[in-house]
C-alpha cells in the first residue's frame, strides 16, 4: 500500500527529479535536486499560482487596458476560445473538417486498414511472396 500511494503522489516528480540529477545536477558535477523540490513542485507551487491567478481575476485593474472599452476584452477572450471551440468540434465532428484536407490526401473515412485497397482506395490483389496472386480462401477456418 505505501509503494502505491508514492507512486500515485510522487512518481512523476520524482522521475523527473532523478532525471535532472543525472543530466545537470550531482551527475554532471553540481548540487543534486533534494527532496524538498518534489515536494514544493507537486504540492506548494499549484496552488499558489492558483490563488495569485484568481487574486488577479478579482482585482478592479484585471482587464483595464489603458482606458479602452470593455467589450475590446470580452472579443480577446473570444477570439482565444475559437481553437478551444473547433478542438471540441473536431472530437465530436470530424468529417466536418474534411472539406480542409488537401486534394491529394485521403479523406478520414477512406483511411480504414483495407488489405484490399491500396492508398487511393482502390481494389489491389493480393500476392504471396513470389509475387503471384494469392487465393482466396473458401472457407472461414482458423
Amino acid at each position: 500500500m505505501k509503494s502505491v500511494l508514492y507512486d500515485l503522489l510522487f512518481f512523476n516528480v520524482e522521475k523527473l527529479r532523478s532525471d535532472l540529477n543525472s543530466v545537470c545536477g550531482g551527475g554532471a558535477g553540481n548540487l543534486s535536486i533534494p527532496f524538498a523540490w518534489s515536494l514544493l513542485l507537486k504540492f506548494f507551487i499549484p496552488p499558489v499560482l492558483l490563488t495569485m491567478l484568481f487574486l488577479k481575476f478579482m482585482a478592479s485593474s484585471y482587464g483595464a487596458y489603458g482606458g479602452y472599452p470593455s467589450w475590446y476584452q470580452g472579443w480577446g477572450l473570444f477570439i482565444s476560445y475559437v481553437p478551444w471551440m473547433m478542438f471540441a468540434v473536431g472530437l465530436l465532428q470530424p468529417q466536418l473538417f474534411d472539406s480542409l484536407m488537401p486534394e491529394g490526401e485521403l479523406a478520414l473515412a477512406v483511411m480504414i486498414v483495407d488489405p484490399n485497397k491500396d492508398a487511393k482506395g482502390k481494389n489491389v490483389e493480393q500476392k504471396d511472396e513470389e509475387g503471384s496472386p494469392r487465393a482466396e480462401p473458401t472457407s472461414a477456418s482458423c
